[in-house]
């Protein structure tokens, strides 16, 4: 029961807040539903005979020894809030007999019980008695009334009350009030805008979480000792503090769990002036929080990072007493590191917490102790442990090498598993499925079917003829035909070992006269080229790591790039939605082609045919009523378009035309669209991700759920600045890497080398797509624009 300030006992004192007492005032009072986070408890165990008459007269003691832990905290008529001082406050105290198994219930019940911050004393003891000789103190408290600094010393001034002892006056903690108003704020405010200067945005880890709804969890990690040493022998030689290293530490993980550069976190300081008398004695909160910026670069040494961070704290030394809220509007961080360097005392534990997503508390010794509280509605226990081991990594990487590039630091990898070329062609697989059933329909276009027997002739002849013009293995044939002619003559172009460079009769001439200047092909095949063609033996010299195709980007950021992609990216495309969408499918469907033969996606519903079913080329392909009516009539089965062609074709009623498969790519789709194609009876619907540089498909997501497509070789990588995996929730560039790789750009090396570079992961190559995402904590990639 509080006491009332208007009472007979008296107003004694009214005390200013310190900065650190309004922001914890401000957090206690902003959700009085939930557990307040900055109620601490401090456990005193004794053994032996005890007289608890005297020791709660020790208690009574205390408070009346200390003014400061007998303040309510209220706001007054002018709007500020100050600690409120009565004469006199009763010890709220209880003393109960239990098991030793039920202590532990005891003391959550006790520390899950809030304070009314207006009603004093925020300090309560209970005495939990197991029996004659085993004893436990729980004092709980608020942390408004003390520090850490200040339990060791309230420990020691109860145990001598408790034996007897005179003790000589407690420092009077008015004088820390004088001090702190003698402070030139104007000159901190300045000090901390020079720091802060070009900080952009918060730091967090855990952006809109709300008012925390339980209790933090904390794991724990001791350092070896060899490590520790390590750490020392490096602060003293370098002139860093052991705070210096841990508060670089956990810099350069927010840097890679955030993606950014420039990172802002908290700090506890001390807050005890050594200039003031008695500082070091006194009890009360006399902490504060002060932000702490790191600033990393990949190509920064480590030591110059900390030199920097070292220097720059320096130089707010003497400001540390200023409040965040004068420091600069809006939310800065929301992770906090402690450095407890103070003196410890034993025979006692301390739970304490606070309402920031992560705090990581340092405590040095033989071992260094990483303590790492976190909101566990927030953070797994997996996901918290693995940053404290983070920190512990990188504490390590520090020593081992203090003048190393940050980038050079590399958190540890799992072993990725050697991937596999397909050994295989395009024209090999046809041939094997036209054996399987040659009277099957394999194509239609225009007024044309062929059956697979028919098309396997077809293209052998025209494989046999292309030599006799000059074409040979690993040379370039453009295509200039009408639709109906292009899936024949680019398998026919493929069964030669040569490569097929698309050409379209709707392209600007100008762009059609670069492409075959730049592609330089040995033939350009017309209609006319193909009058009077007649069947020929078998026939097949592509190979697995010749080009099939030369297609052109668009050239929107310079003039068109001629992507070089082989035949084993397009067969493991293929093997891998055979496996995934088409053998789900069902077999003998009828599959709907309304792509462009320029763009690589052509080939997504063209390797369909792969698997026996049939592809009907449609000549009306960019006539919404035209296509949907082509699915209707013909009860076409699958088709795949991009997302803005996608919304046209629904308006014309293609969820309405009898479809089965629905494939999207190209472009990113918007959610409303994908949830109304997802809820559309009988269809099953699939998202396609992937680069011309790696052969079409990349990535992928299935149905509503968009749960995650992984194309079998082929690996995605989100990394940043120096080539580092991000984690989950952290946006990077994406990269591809695998079978479906593309040799390259045409008659571009420099290009080639700088968009394929080295994969880190697996000594191959890996593409840089210039496409930003992040993955997600179920481990599903998500887009984030353009890099």
């Amino acid at each position: 029961m509080g006491t009332e300030l208007n009472g007979p006992s008296g107003l004694q004192d009214v005390l200013p807040l310190t900065p650190m007492q309004e922001g914890l005032l401000f957090h206690t009072l902003l959700d009085r539903a939930g557990p307040d986070v900055y109620t601490g408890q401090l456990t005193i165990d004794f053994t032996g005979p005890l007289d608890p008459g005297r020791l709660r007269e020790a208690g009574q003691e205390l408070l009346d020894r200390h003014p400061n832990l007998r303040a309510a905290f209220r706001r007054r008529r002018n709007g500020q809030s100050a600690a409120l001082v009565p004469r006199h406050v009763d010890l709220p105290w209880r003393e109960v007999r239990a098991d030793l198994a039920e202590l532990p219930r005891l003391q959550d019940e006790e520390l899950a019980r809030r304070f009314d911050p207006a009603a004093p004393p925020l300090l309560r003891m209970l005495l939990l008695s197991a029996g004659p000789l085993t004893h436990r103190l729980i004092v709980t408290h608020h942390h408004l009334l003390l520090d850490g600094w200040s339990l060791p010393l309230l420990v020691d001034e109860l145990r001598a009350l408790a034996d007897g002892r005179t003790l000589p006056p407690a420092p009077d903690v008015r004088e820390y009030a004088k001090w702190l108003g003698s402070r030139d704020d104007e000159a901190a405010r300045a000090a901390w805008r020079e720091v802060l200067s070009g900080v952009e945005g918060p730091t967090l880890v855990a952006p809109g979480a709300p008012a925390p709804s339980v209790l933090p969890r904390r794991v724990v990690l001791d350092l070896a000792e060899d490590l520790t040493a390590r750490l020392g022998a490096l602060g003293r030689s370098r002139g860093l503090t052991l705070n210096t290293l841990v508060q670089g530490a956990w810099g350069l993980l927010l840097s890679v769990r955030t993606g950014r550069s420039d990172v802002v976190f908290g700090a506890t300081v001390a807050g005890r002036p050594p200039e003031l008398p008695d500082a070091e004695k006194m009890i009360g909160l006399f902490i504060n929080t002060i932000p702490v910026r790191v600033r990393t670069s990949p190509w920064d040494p480590v030591a110059q990072v900390l030199r920097r961070l070292q220097d720059e704290q320096s130089s707010v030394m003497d400001h540390q007493h200023a409040g965040l809220a004068d420091l600069r509007a809006g939310e800065l961080f929301d992770t906090l590191t402690v450095f407890e360097n103070y003196p410890l005392g034993g025979g006692y534990e301390v739970r304490d917490s606070a309402h920031y997503p992560l705090t990581l508390t340092a405590r040095p010794g033989a071992r260094m102790r990483l303590d790492l509280e976190y909101r566990a509605e927030l953070f797994d226990d997996a996901t918290a442990y693995g940053i404290l081991t983070e920190v512990r990594d990188l504490l390590a990487a520090v020593a081992d090498d203090p003048d190393q590039l940050i980038g050079r630091i590399r958190p540890p990898v799992p072993a990725v598993e050697p991937l596999t070329v397909p050994d295989r062609t395009i024209p090999g697989l046809f041939t094997e499925q036209a054996a399987r059933t040659p009277e099957a329909t394999a194509l239609v276009t225009g007024e044309r079917s062929w059956t697979f027997a028919e098309l396997d002739a077809w293209t052998d002849g025209l494989a046999h003829e292309l030599p006799r013009r000059g074409v040979g293995p690993g040379q370039v044939v453009a295509l200039d035909l009408p639709r109906a002619w292009m899936v024949p003559a680019l398998l026919g172009v493929l069964k030669s070992g040569a490569a097929y460079l698309p050409l379209d009769a709707d392209q600007p001439e100008e762009r059609a006269a670069f492409l075959l200047k730049d592609a330089a092909p040995a033939l350009v095949l017309r209609p006319d080229d193909l009058a009077g063609l007649g069947d020929g033996p078998p026939v097949d010299r592509s190979l697995p790591s010749a080009a099939a195709y030369v297609v052109y980007t668009s050239g929107s950021t310079g003039r068109p790039k001629g992507v070089q992609v082989p035949h084993a990216g397009l067969v493991n495309l293929f093997l891998s939605h055979r496996r995934r969408l088409m053998q789900p499918a069902g077999r003998g469907l009828q599959v709907a082609h309304v792509a462009s033969f320029v763009f690589d996606g052509s080939w997504e519903p063209l390797i369909w045919m792969l698997d026996g079913h049939t592809l009907h080329v449609l000549d009306d392909y960019r006539d919404d009523a035209a296509v949907v009516a082509a699915i209707r009539d013909r009860r076409l089965d699958v088709l795949d378009v991009t997302p803005t062609y996608l919304g046209e074709l629904v308006r014309s009623g293609v969820l309405e035309s009898g479809l089965k498969v629905l494939l999207v790519g190209g472009e990113a789709v918007d959610p409303g669209l994908w949830r109304r194609v997802c809820s559309a009876p009988g269809l099953t619907c699939h998202d396609l991700y992937g680069p011309t540089e790696a052969s079409v498909d990349a990535y992928g997501w299935h149905g509503a759920e968009r749960t995650a497509y992984e194309l079998d070789n082929t690996r995605t990588y989100v990394l940043d600045a120096a080539l580092r995996p991000v984690p989950p929730g952290v946006i990077g560039e994406l990269y591809v890497a695998g079978a479906g790789l593309a040799h390259g750009y045409l008659n571009r090396p420099d290009l080639t080398a700088e968009r394929f570079v080295a994969d880190p992961f697996s000594g191959g190559r890996m593409y840089r797509t210039g496409d930003l995402a992040r993955w997600s904590r179920e481990g599903v990639l998500e887009f984030a624009g353009r890099a």
